[in-house]
């Protein structure tokens, strides 16, 4: 289990992740998630991967978010080829200005949207509009994969 402490305006917060990613740097600063964001995709299949993203993050925060193809957005998700096929598998980077989602597979896309989900304060799971809250996120980079195979995938009768 990882525990993460980081600067939230002048209130320490913890970070909690589960599971632990299989690597792990902090930094120490933090992304501010502001209104009218852009969320970049750069395959038509991320599409839907965005919308849930969309759908998480606006339902507390109240704030609109584009999404596009074009260009690189504050947000961005990304299948990359090149990175190891195995289902899941990601790698996240969040800096100040940026939060960029890589994997060889939408798996690993919505495994790191969960991570994502995770690092951002509890309010984020309200169902209405919370405000007077900093929608912050500590800087991290991030390279986890799934250590076990799913139970499902593997049953036989």
């Amino acid at each position: 289990m990882s525990y993460l402490l980081f600067k939230r305006g002048n209130d320490l917060g913890t970070l909690k992740l589960l599971p632990e990613p299989a690597q792990l740097t902090v930094g120490k600063e933090a992304f501010i998630l502001q209104d009218d964001m852009i969320i970049s995709i750069n395959a038509p299949s991320l599409k839907s991967a965005a919308d849930y993203l969309v759908t998480i993050l606006q339902r507390a925060t109240g704030y609109k978010f584009v999404v596009t193809e074009e260009g690189r957005g504050h947000i961005q998700l990304c299948i990359d080829e090149k990175l190891p096929h195995k289902e899941g598998n990601y790698t996240l980077k969040v800096t100040s200005n940026q939060i960029h989602i890589s994997s060889a597979n939408y798996a690993g896309v919505i495994a790191a949207i969960s991570t994502i989900r995770q690092m951002f304060p509890v309010e984020i799971e309200a169902s209405t509009v919370v405000w007077d809250t900093v929608w912050s996120i500590p800087t991290v980079s991030i390279i986890d994969e799934p250590r076990f195979a799913s139970p499902s995938l593997h049953w036989k009768h």
